[in-house]
């Protein structure tokens, strides 16, 4: 078996970036906001199809 280098894991983006950019799948708002799925306001919503959704609408 051969040794692994950390260049076996590169990606060619020597600079770190990527074309892949991180999305948040959940938001917190101190004030409340209003769920995308029902309109309840609540202070944590998650990424869903209907957009910024409560625990309640979301499809765990």
């Amino acid at each position: 078996m051969r040794e692994t280098s950390l260049n076996d894991f590169a990606d060619g983006a020597a600079d770190g970036s990527s074309d892949d950019t991180a999305s948040a799948t959940y938001v917190w708002t101190p004030s409340d906001a209003a769920c995308d799925g029902c309109g309840v306001s609540v202070a944590r919503r998650w990424r869903a199809a209907d957009g910024l959704v409560c625990a309640d609408c979301k499809d765990w």
